[in-house]
């Protein structure tokens, strides 16, 4: 996008920055690498993220689960399971 000012392009990344949710919801996917990352299919798309992602010590994911993720700093950090309906 070309922007008419670096005032524009400011109101933008705000504007931008707000659209971005607290909290995801998403699944375990079947990949894991040595260090315990985990891969995770967010809710409303096809495919595992390539990004990886860690969890809290206390849940323990297993393929397929549904998660509740939290944004910290610039990732998400997978809360733990939500539960059956």
């Amino acid at each position: 996008m070309i922007y008419e000012s670096a005032q524009d392009r400011y109101q933008d990344y705000e504007k931008n920055k707000k659209d971005i949710s607290t909290f995801r919801m998403g699944e375990i996917a079947p990949y894991v690498d040595e260090d315990l990352n985990y891969l995770v299919i967010f809710a409303g798309e096809d495919r595992a993220s390539y990004k990886q992602y860690k969890c809290l010590s206390t849940y323990k994911p297993r393929y397929g689960d549904r998660i509740l993720l939290a944004r910290v700093g610039g990732t998400y950090v997978i809360l733990g399971k939500v539960g059956d309906m």
